[in-house]
């Protein structure tokens, strides 16, 4: 019986030892399925297929993929590489995403691509068939299904308004008429003299929009030279004074055409033989013309008995092109007039003279 006894209690040890081997055996081989099954589901978490695809932009400051989207941006006035160059550019900011729901006939996960807080694209995930064979649990990594880039923030137009004789370039190359969106505007300061001189210089304004990042402007003048608009003057920086030759013109003429003129308008000689003498510096049928004709029958009312030129002083010319000039001057005088005796007077006018087959005609006046 005690042989009987040991033997049962031998089998018995023997039996749990097995079962127990059995069991851890059964522990290991489960604990190494949880293992792999964990290993499988952490590998094909989505959040692992974002990361990379971000980290590779955050090292590149690029990825392939938004070529196409730069190509298709209008950018005539930059080349191809300095829109990409732009773009890299834009991208060394702070890359980070945001989960987003899907667009209309998307699969998968979507997130927002964001640089310094700003959206710049999204790109959508879906699970990766050609990995089933390499899965034990039919779990899938993800692959990039779309991706769609918006890179319009990095547009800026252009607006310039500058006299009609002036060149415009943007990064080296030349506006042409296709840029223009109004022509023919007046200059501020000149606009009283349009009506009398219909060549008179006028501005146009250039428009150029889809510019991709930085842009080199250059203005040059009617003669080539660059130009650099002053924003704190008005129109009258692009009027042009007269060289001293026709300074000296506008001088002599200023004295003579004064003489007649105010001989004329105070009428102390004859209204016919003053008008005579006055066309010799007028233009006939001009703005000044008509008016002096106008004022001829008033003209024998006048009760001024002598007039004297005691100085005419050009204050300044100012060539308005194709032939019209501006002279500023001032006349002192001293008339005679009944009851009062000698009386000094000084005028300031500005007279619109045209230099017509070497002449010079006077064609509008205005006192100030």
């Amino acid at each position: 019986m005690k042989k009987k006894k040991n033997l049962g209690r031998r089998i018995y040890f023997i039996f749990l030892s097995i079962y127990t081997i059995a069991l851890v055996i059964a522990a290991l081989i489960g604990l190494s399925i949880v293992k792999d099954y964990a290993t499988e589901y952490e590998a094909t978490l989505p959040v692992h297929a974002i990361e990379a695809y971000v980290a590779e932009i955050r090292e590149n400051k690029w990825l392939n993929s938004m070529r196409e989207s730069v190509m298709e941006m209008r950018h005539e006035m930059q080349s191809d590489s300095e829109c990409i160059a732009t773009v890299k550019q834009k991208l060394s900011g702070e890359i980070k995403y945001s989960r987003v729901p899907n667009a209309a006939g998307v699969e998968g996960m979507s997130y927002a691509l964001l640089c310094d807080g700003k959206k710049f694209g999204v790109v959508s995930f879906v699970n990766d068939e050609s990995y089933a064979d390499k899965s034990k649990f039919g779990m899938l990594t993800w692959k990039v299904s779309t991706e769609s880039f918006d890179f319009s923030d990095l547009y800026s137009n252009i607006t310039v308004t500058v006299p009609e004789t002036f060149t415009v370039e943007i990064n080296g190359n030349e506006l042409g008429e296709e840029y223009i969106t109004e022509k023919d505007i007046k200059l501020d300061a000149l606009k009283a003299y349009y009506a009398t001189c219909p060549t008179l210089l006028t501005k146009v304004t250039y428009k150029v929009e889809n510019l991709v990042g930085s842009v080199d402007m250059k203005i040059y003048d009617e003669n080539g030279n660059e130009y650099v608009i002053d924003e704190n003057r008005d129109d009258s920086q692009y009027i042009k004074n007269c060289d001293d030759a026709m300074l000296s013109r506008l001088d002599a003429f200023a004295y003579e055409f004064s003489d007649r003129y105010f001989n004329y308008i105070t009428g102390i000689v004859d209204p016919a033989y003053g008008y005579q003498r006055l066309m010799t510096v007028m233009k006939s049928g001009s703005d000044l013309d008509e008016r002096m004709k106008v004022a001829m029958d008033g003209l024998g009312w006048a009760h001024t008995q002598s007039l004297r030129i005691d100085s005419v002083t050009l204050n300044g010319g100012i060539d308005l092109g194709d032939g019209y000039y501006l002279a500023d001057v001032t006349t002192e005088t001293t008339t005679l007039e009944p009851g009062r005796g000698e009386v000094n007077g000084v005028q300031n006018f500005r007279v619109v003279v045209q230099d017509s087959a070497n002449e010079l005609r006077a064609l509008m006046l205005e006192l100030y």
